[in-house]
């Protein structure tokens, strides 16, 4: 049996995608556009995830959460803690 979180942590891309990884710094955080998120899956690495929505709402998310932005109305991805947030961006590879 496969564990799915060893296949989104493992350092090399799963069979057809491609994988980057994002850092945001203790209390740092990145304007989100929606073009850079459009079929990512996310996956957050080690931190803690905090989405913040134009309407100043926000939703967060542990270590080992897998998310899909693509489709929100967000403003920021936030890093709310005192160590980095690691974010893992998995695409398909194009064909």
């Amino acid at each position: 049996m496969t564990d799915p979180e060893f296949l989104f942590r493992q350092a090399r891309d799963l069979p057809g995608c491609t994988s980057t990884t994002t850092s945001v710094p203790p209390a740092g955080s990145l304007e989100y556009d929606a073009a850079d998120w459009a079929g990512v899956v996310v996956v957050v690495v080690s931190g803690r995830l905090c989405l913040e929505c134009r309407s100043g709402e926000q939703a967060s998310f542990d270590e080992g959460t897998v998310l899909l932005l693509a489709g929100l109305d967000l403003r920021l991805i936030l890093n709310p803690g005192v160590t980095p947030l690691v974010l893992k961006r998995i695409t398909r590879r194009e064909r």
